[in-house]
């Protein structure tokens, strides 16, 4: 089995949605909601973050935080998830 090696996740993307966590949980919507969900729930967001942005949107209207950043959450959850 391969070594982790979270030194190679870049700094700046994983800070980004680490934003987009602050904004989950400061506005009421709970950072730690999505254990509750399925992987396919959360590649389902992902996906609608993912066209939002290849449509042209940069940013998500309701949080200002980019949508790619809201596309890394999700799918991190998804993983998460997908665990047994």
């Amino acid at each position: 089995m391969l070594k982790p090696r979270p030194d190679l996740i870049p700094a700046r993307a994983l800070l980004d949605v680490g934003r987009v966590l602050a904004w989950a949980e400061g506005f009421g919507k709970g950072a730690g909601r999505w254990k509750a969900s399925t992987p396919d729930d959360q590649i389902a967001s992902a996906m609608r973050h993912l066209l939002a942005r290849m449509a042209g949107e940069t940013h998500d209207p309701e949080s200002g935080l980019p949508h790619l950043a809201h596309v890394g959450a999700r799918i991190l959850f998804a993983l998460a998830l997908d665990r047994p």
